[in-house]
Protein backbone atom coordinates (compact mmCIF):
# COMPACT_ATOMS: atom_id res chain seq x y z
CA UNK A 1 0.00 0.00 0.00
CA UNK A 2 2.87 2.55 0.57
CA UNK A 3 3.77 2.02 -3.18
CA UNK A 4 0.25 1.80 -4.38
CA UNK A 5 -1.62 4.56 -2.28
CA UNK A 6 1.40 6.62 -0.66
CA UNK A 7 -1.52 10.03 -0.77
CA UNK A 8 -3.75 7.69 1.37
CA UNK A 9 -1.77 6.69 3.93
CA UNK A 10 -1.38 10.06 4.65
CA UNK A 11 -4.78 11.13 5.74
CA UNK A 12 -5.01 11.01 9.70
CA UNK A 13 -5.93 7.80 10.93
CA UNK A 14 -5.68 5.74 8.05
CA UNK A 15 -3.85 3.19 7.74
CA UNK A 16 -3.25 -0.02 5.47
CA UNK A 17 -6.18 -1.64 5.87
CA UNK A 18 -8.04 1.14 5.64
CA UNK A 19 -5.92 2.15 2.72
CA UNK A 20 -6.36 -1.34 0.95
CA UNK A 21 -10.54 -1.08 1.30
CA UNK A 22 -10.33 2.33 0.01
CA UNK A 23 -8.15 1.58 -3.03
CA UNK A 24 -10.31 -1.68 -3.55
CA UNK A 25 -13.70 0.71 -3.33
CA UNK A 26 -12.46 2.72 -5.93
CA UNK A 27 -10.19 1.03 -8.21
CA UNK A 28 -10.43 1.20 -12.25
CA UNK A 29 -11.29 5.36 -12.20
CA UNK A 30 -10.49 5.51 -15.61
CA UNK A 31 -14.14 3.49 -16.51
CA UNK A 32 -15.20 6.75 -15.06
CA UNK A 33 -15.69 9.33 -18.14
CA UNK A 34 -14.88 12.09 -15.62
CA UNK A 35 -13.72 13.16 -12.25
CA UNK A 36 -17.71 14.27 -11.58
CA UNK A 37 -18.47 11.10 -12.93
CA UNK A 38 -16.45 9.30 -10.27
CA UNK A 39 -17.30 11.45 -7.33
CA UNK A 40 -21.13 10.99 -8.02
CA UNK A 41 -20.27 6.93 -7.73
CA UNK A 42 -18.61 7.18 -5.18
CA UNK A 43 -20.50 9.33 -2.95
CA UNK A 44 -18.18 11.96 -2.83
CA UNK A 45 -19.74 14.66 -5.05
CA UNK A 46 -21.36 17.62 -3.40
CA UNK A 47 -25.07 17.94 -2.71
CA UNK A 48 -26.23 20.44 -5.43
CA UNK A 49 -27.84 23.53 -4.18
CA UNK A 50 -28.94 27.24 -4.75
CA UNK A 51 -30.79 28.51 -8.02
CA UNK A 52 -31.25 25.98 -11.15
CA UNK A 53 -28.80 26.49 -13.64
CA UNK A 54 -28.83 24.99 -17.66
CA UNK A 55 -27.66 21.64 -16.81
CA UNK A 56 -30.45 20.93 -14.39
CA UNK A 57 -28.38 20.96 -10.68
CA UNK A 58 -29.22 23.24 -8.02
CA UNK A 59 -32.94 23.92 -6.32
CA UNK A 60 -35.10 25.82 -6.03
CA UNK A 61 -36.75 27.80 -2.55
CA UNK A 62 -39.70 26.06 -3.17
CA UNK A 63 -38.36 22.55 -3.90
CA UNK A 64 -36.10 23.03 -0.15
CA UNK A 65 -39.18 24.10 1.59
CA UNK A 66 -37.30 27.83 2.00
CA UNK A 67 -39.45 30.93 1.05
Amino acid sequence: MRELAPAVLEVPGCGVIDAAAIVDETAGTARSKSKEAFAHFNGTAPIPSGPPTRSGFGSTAAETGRS
